[in-house]
């Protein structure tokens, strides 16, 4: 599969996403499949299992469409529970 060209960034490779910010512009974080992120808020009202998530650091598993607009990327943690965050919730961690 051929990169993907993203608005003048960088070519990335299948499997990636570049986060867009809250104003539609691409940021220049790429969240990988198998790369570590925190989750920095949350967006909407959550059960109690996903709020207790918050601060947390979980793997990228994979992407899921979410509102036609943007992406999800499916977190799971080192307990196994596993969910979908918009991409502004998370950050990269190193």
């Amino acid at each position: 599969m051929a990169p993907i060209l993203l608005l003048g960034q960088p070519a990335f490779k299948p499997r990636q996403h570049a986060g867009k910010l809250w104003n539609g512009h691409v940021s220049v974080d790429v969240m990988e499949i198998g790369q570590k992120v925190r989750v920095r808020r949350l967006r909407d009202r959550v059960p109690p299992a996903v709020v207790k998530k918050l601060g947390q650091v979980g793997v990228v598993r994979d992407f899921k469409v979410v509102d036609g607009k943007g992406l999800g990327l499916l977190i799971q943690f080192d307990d196994q529970f596993a969910t979908w965050f918009f991409e502004d919730e998370l950050e990269q961690y190193n």
